[in-house]
């Protein structure tokens, strides 16, 4: 047991028997995988309510540390079947301690606390909610985090309308150079190519491991799929494969939020399996990627005309360099 656990664990112990806690506490005592024990025996013994992870600086200059608050009640006389984790980014300070304009995220997640916790998640926060489940093998406590999604909307699960398959792993050393990108656990780069491919064009990858497990790439050509899963609809006249992708994209920061493990990060294929695609018919469907086309079309064309405007700039400065020798 490290010292931070001791000392939060002394702090549980002393509350009395139904009673209730706010206490600030380093975060990686919650998310860290070899400490999250401390977490997994609040849920067993008490109710937690609610986690607001704070942003560095908070109690600068003392420390740098992140840190987050836990609410909690019912001390032995209740376990949590779900709770919620939110993550405060205006704290209401600048960084150097000057009271900030409008109201500040503490704010609204106090308030949604205090008033409407049960009914919907706050707005304008980032907020998931996570189940506890049992381990039907181990008897163990598992959290499963909830994706973020209004109450209303009708979805559908990535897995009842997409396979999602993992990738063959290939080295650069085994790999016959030709013209198929290899796509493994990198975000948007290319590590080495292959003269075959496994997965035809169109296709999407999401990185598996390392620091960029979870990347969402489109990719319109044939490649290798390597150290990533592959995701295409099972059916384009119900949902188009590209539909998929701009949902995925959509949630890029959930997907990451979803990593497991310190040292080397990975996403798994059942991170995905319940992810909510929401139920459009194919003609919105197919709106939607018109309106999308487009936006990529002017982005190309503006990206391309700075690049000739930044080299002409870039010219003439090294010609001024040129004439002053």
């Amino acid at each position: 047991m490290t010292a931070d656990e001791a000392c939060c664990q002394a702090a549980f112990d002393c509350i009395k028997v139904g009673g209730k806690m706010a206490m600030v506490v380093p975060e990686g005592l919650l998310f860290n995988k070899k400490t999250n024990g401390y977490l997994l025996r609040l849920l067993e013994n008490s109710k937690v309510h609610l986690i607001i992870r704070l942003p560095s600086g908070v109690f600068n200059p003392y420390t740098a540390a992140k840190t987050a608050i836990i609410f909690l009640t019912d001390k032995g006389r209740a376990t949590t079947d779900k709770f919620y984790i939110v993550k405060v980014r205006n704290h209401g300070f600048d960084t150097r301690r000057r009271p900030t304009d409008g109201t500040s995220d503490l704010d609204k997640i106090l308030w949604w606390y205090a008033e409407n916790m049960d009914n919907s998640l706050p707005i304008d926060v980032e907020a998931s909610r996570i189940s506890v489940q049992t381990d039907s093998k181990t008897g163990s406590l598992k959290l499963h985090a909830n994706w973020r999604t209004s109450n209303d909307l009708k979805t559908v699960a990535l897995s009842e309308i997409a396979e999602i398959k993992n990738g063959q792993s290939i080295t650069e050393e085994d790999a016959t150079h030709g013209d198929y990108p290899v796509i493994a656990g990198s975000a948007g780069k290319v590590p080495y190519y292959h003269d075959k491919f496994n997965r035809k064009a169109n296709v999407i990858t999401i990185s598996k491991s390392g620091a960029n497990a979870g990347y969402v790439w489109w990719h319109n050509c044939p490649i290798w799929s390597s150290d990533s899963l592959a995701i295409r609809s099972l059916d384009e006249s119900k949902y188009l494969t590209k539909y998929l992708y701009l949902c995925l994209k959509q949630k890029q920061d959930e997907i990451y939020d979803r990593q497991q493990g310190t040292g080397q990060p990975h996403v798994y294929k059942k991170h995905l399996q319940d992810f909510p695609v929401p139920i459009l018919s194919l003609e919105k469907q197919s709106a939607l990627l018109t309106d999308y086309k487009k936006l990529e079309s002017d982005y190309q064309r503006t990206r391309q005309a700075f690049m000739q405007e930044e080299d002409r700039v870039l010219s003439e400065i090294t010609n001024l360099y040129q004439s002053c020798d």
